[in-house]
């Protein structure tokens, strides 16, 4: 599979299950009102989705093999965990949060037009023909 496409997929899918987990009364402390709680909950499911590591376990010998703890693989997991992050934040703020450019952290308020509005018509009165000399 594409990485590209793998990255945008699992993000997705994180990005669903962090809005149905808000939804939900699973992790109490987790709602649309609690921010922090929702990007610490985001980094954690972008280090589980970066972290790449291996593991067997043989039933029969009890024996747990964990791989990938090398120092450069390491530093991939961090890598992975930011960008998973990154792509994730791209999609929530472009696809959940869409109609809300307020909540958008570098969000551009559109100038306002230069427009020059016409001074208010001046409105004369009608003249009436009550007062005029016959």
């Amino acid at each position: 599979m594409d990485p590209i496409i793998a990255q945008l997929s699992t993000s997705a899918v994180i990005v669903s299950v962090i809005e149905w987990l808000k939804e939900t009364k699973i992790i109490p402390w987790m709602n649309h009102n609690s921010p922090w709680a929702n990007r610490f909950v985001a980094m954690f499911f972008a280090l589980i989705a970066g972290i790449g590591l291996g593991w067997m376990y043989d039933p029969t010998a009890g024996v747990l093999t964990i791989t990938g703890l090398q120092p450069s693989h390491i530093a991939n997991t961090l890598w992975a965990t930011f960008s998973s992050y990154g792509t994730q934040w791209l999609i929530y703020k472009g696809v959940i949060r869409k109609g809300d450019p307020g909540q958008l952290p570098m969000a551009v308020t559109p100038a306002p037009k230069n427009v020059i509005t016409p001074p208010d018509p001046i409105v004369k009165e009608p003249k009436s023909d009550t007062g005029a000399a016959r």
